[in-house]
């Protein structure tokens, strides 16, 4: 019997089931990869490896001694550095340490864009106080304070004020690994994103996605949906901007995620990383194309190249929500009742809490509860269909209240 190709996952948390198992569907022998812990990957992948995946060298380290064939992880920032440089190291397919060096820093992306003409908001490095005055002769209020290293928005505020900005530069710093964090003039406007793929410096697709969000410190993505519907002249800036973001940012071999904002009729470009996005983002592709994308994400580790046939729009079901089960409230879950029945409309119903677990007051994407995905020929379709699951969907928490 041939012996089945090793492919190593970065993550064993909710972001990499997806694709633990499109790798197992294509055949491969799946290794996930995490500190040690009570994780959903561990249970479904093949073998585990604990490991450290913000280390590079730890992580090259596992991954020769495993003898793998490929590399990946989605959905998440935090494996990307080590990703660029074991596969560098061993010769696999995977983005440069550039790239990653780019998707884990957001002083250094915006660097990046404005040196590569991309429209991005002013902003302004700060180490220390003296930084905060200087800073604040050169940007206008309102202003968003960033760590730089952080995902799932955990670090960033909004500010309308000197007072807050000089408060929540001190709390950003409290929270981040650097000794820095930026300020940026904070754009007003109508968020969205856009997902892309690149193999080998070909651009398999551009997608311009939607988004829900939910108020916390800032705008929280809690889900998305495509199309995106746009004037043409909208369309035609977002997908500019996405070329050169790709350019400027050297993504290759990655999926693309791209956070964009239209304000004042100009689209500008927030935030940029070389992975797929998280909070259902590769459902809703899957969808749109009628493909799997974890399985492209899989074969581009693997050095297979994805049929670029395969994306154009899915006529079957050309439209799809995915919307995150969030809780407004702290406590422990006593009940969740779902009395949804399956159909070809529903993509997937998931729960990454179960009775008995604690959750928390929503405030950034770990601290989701679930995930519905719904899919369908045109968006009010879905939307009709995500409001019957919410209807028939309850989460009793302990305490008596419903979250």
């Amino acid at each position: 019997m041939e012996k089945r190709k090793k492919i190593m996952i970065l993550g064993a948390g909710r972001g990499q089931i997806g694709l633990i198992k499109a790798a197992r569907r294509l055949g491969y022998h799946t290794i996930a990869t995490s500190i040690a812990g009570d994780y959903p990957g561990f249970k479904l992948a093949d073998e585990i490896c604990i490991a450290d995946i913000a280390s590079p060298e730890e992580v090259y380290k596992a991954a020769a001694e495993q003898n793998v064939d490929g590399i990946a992880t989605a959905c998440m920032d935090v494996g990307l550095k080590a990703l660029s440089y074991s596969c560098q190291q061993l010769g696999l397919t995977g983005l440069s340490q550039q790239a990653a060096q780019i998707s884990n820093d957001k002083r250094i992306m915006k660097e990046f864009f404005l040196r590569h003409d991309v429209s991005t908001a002013r902003f302004w490095k700060l180490s220390c106080e003296e930084d905060f005055q200087q800073a604040m002769q050169e940007l206008s209020l309102p202003l968003i304070v960033k760590a730089t290293d952080l995902g799932g928005s955990r670090g960033i505020y909004v500010c309308r004020s000197k007072e807050e900005v000089l408060k929540n530069y001190h709390k950003t710093m409290a929270a981040t690994a650097k000794d820095y964090c930026i300020i940026e003039e904070f754009l007003e406007g109508y968020e969205f994103g856009a997902q892309a793929c690149v193999y080998h410096g070909e651009v398999l697709f551009i997608l311009p996605t939607g988004n829900h969000v939910y108020m916390t410190n800032t705008n929280v993505p809690v889900g998305h949906y495509v199309p995106l519907y746009e004037e043409d002249r909208v369309l035609s800036q977002i997908y500019e901007q996405a070329e050169k973001v790709i350019r400027a940012c050297g993504f290759d071999n990655c999926a693309v995620n791209m956070d964009m904002i239209l304000h004042n009729g100009r689209v500008y470009v927030l935030e940029a990383t070389g992975r797929a996005g998280s909070n259902c983002l590769p459902e809703l592709i899957s969808i749109y194309f009628g493909i799997d994308f974890y399985e492209t994400i899989v074969q581009i580790a693997m050095g297979v190249t994805p049929d670029k046939l395969s994306y154009s729009q899915n006529s079957a079901s050309s439209a799809g929500i995915g919307k995150m089960i969030i809780s407004r409230k702290a406590g422990v879950i006593k009940k969740i009742i779902n009395n949804s029945q399956p159909d070809e409309q529903i993509y997937d119903i998931s729960f990454f809490k179960q009775k008995g677990d604690s959750i928390a007051k929503f405030m950034s994407s770990k601290d989701c509860v679930g995930q519905i995905v719904v899919k369908g020929k045109a968006l009010g379709d879905c939307e009709e269909k995500l409001d019957q699951i919410m209807e028939n969907l309850k989460i009793e928490l302990e305490d008596g209240d419903a979250c």
